[in-house]
């Protein structure tokens, strides 16, 4: 009988992976794929000992642990560990984090949650956001196990969108300047307006991130619309 429980999933995707693969098919040395895997490698030593399965295949970075409190917790925090150490490297990354019925061994992956948070990824995220689904911080906020101090972590490490996505708050004081030089360096990245768009959330949400930090030097062009959810 195969253990068909729910767990929770966070889908993380690689953007821009395919020109950056092509980038790297280009040189001798593939700069590239040594960044992602430094990246990677450094967030795995972060999580260690919090039960959190990674895996990574092409562009597509999985996350997955079992819906109990502090695992919930545990890959929020991972996966903004992710997304850390990949801008610290200049790769910006997009994503959704859900629950569902779950099914994983060393071979087979089997899961409504990586379906849902697939769909995240895809149709809501749009920017270098990874965006929670409603449903999972309804039953973690609301689940009687669930401590005040774990509701006070949540609060801090996420924020609600202008758009009313709650995504995880990743750039932090020190990473602002690898977001600066993403943005400044935007322009020979820049082939289409989807592509744009993105540069522009990241704009809006790199300078709210420098002003409360009084960092006005780093600043692009300041844009409200950012704030912590559940106020």
């Amino acid at each position: 009988m195969y253990s068909w429980e729910y767990g929770v999933v966070s889908f993380i995707d690689i953007l821009g992976f395919s020109s950056i693969v092509e980038s790297d098919a280009r040189k001798l040395d593939p700069k590239n794929l040594e960044h992602i895997n430094d990246g990677l490698n450094e967030a795995r030593k972060a999580s260690r000992g919090s039960d959190i399965e990674i895996i990574q295949f092409s562009d597509s970075i999985v996350l997955s642990t079992k819906l109990e409190n502090t695992l919930i917790l545990n890959i929020l925090k991972d996966s903004i560990a992710i997304q850390r150490s990949l801008i610290s490297r200049g790769i910006l990354t997009r994503g959704g984090i859900a629950f569902g019925k779950h099914y994983q061994d060393e071979k087979t992956l089997y899961s409504e949650a990586l379906i849902k948070a697939y769909n995240l990824e895809t149709k809501r995220a749009k920017f270098p956001r990874i965006v929670i689904d409603s449903n999972l911080l309804d039953w973690v906020l609301n689940d009687s196990d669930t401590t005040a101090e774990q509701i006070q972590e949540i609060h801090e490490i996420s924020l609600s969108d202008k758009d009313g996505e709650i995504f995880l708050d990743y750039l932090s004081t020190d990473l602002l300047e690898c977001s600066l030089g993403i943005l400044n360096n935007a322009n020979g990245t820049i082939k289409s307006a989807n592509i744009l768009e993105k540069y522009h959330w990241l704009d809006s949400y790199h300078n709210y991130k420098c002003m409360p930090n009084h960092q006005k030097f780093l600043c692009h062009s300041y844009v409200q619309g950012f704030q912590r959810p559940y106020q």
